[in-house]
């Protein structure tokens, strides 16, 4: 079994702006940001070693439907070196 995904701090603090930014763009655009995010975080969480590694144990992966708002579209991602 796979370990479980963390977000970083600045990652989690970007889903949180960038959700506000689409559903002040038009309700309910936020949520489904958030579905998006989640199936990829699920998809990482699957299989992790399918993304590029950024930095040490940092994966990178794009939502995709999302990608066009700015950079913080790829999400940053860490997985524990151990398993919990």
């Amino acid at each position: 079994m796979p370990p479980r995904l963390r977000l970083n701090p600045e990652a989690e603090a970007d889903l949180v702006e960038a959700f506000a930014w689409y559903e002040a763009q038009r309700p309910g655009l936020g949520s489904e940001f958030f579905a998006e995010v989640a199936q990829v975080l699920q998809r990482i969480e699957d299989a992790p070693l399918q993304y590029a590694v950024v930095q040490e144990d940092t994966r990178r992966a794009i939502v995709r439907r999302f990608r066009t708002r700015r950079s913080s579209s790829w999400i940053p991602t860490s997985l524990p070196s151990q398993p919990a």
